[in-house]
């Protein structure tokens, strides 16, 4: 997975993501730590990442 060509830098302008899609994201990580795999928590990452890159303004 290659980098982006600069690091994201948040701004005073920025805000934060919904904390819906972050808590969503981390409770289902947390519950699942025991048996946690690539793609168990696909759609909570997948809604959390857009919800990150409509904020920033930037594709990763």
């Amino acid at each position: 997975m290659a980098l982006p060509s600069a690091p994201f830098k948040a701004s005073s302008s920025s805000r934060p993501p919904p904390p819906n899609a972050s808590i969503a994201y981390g409770k289902c990580v947390a519950s699942n730590t025991a048996d946690i795999h690539q793609d168990r928590c696909a759609r909570e990452f997948l809604a959390f990442k857009q919800c990150v890159t409509q904020k920033a303004g930037r594709k990763w």
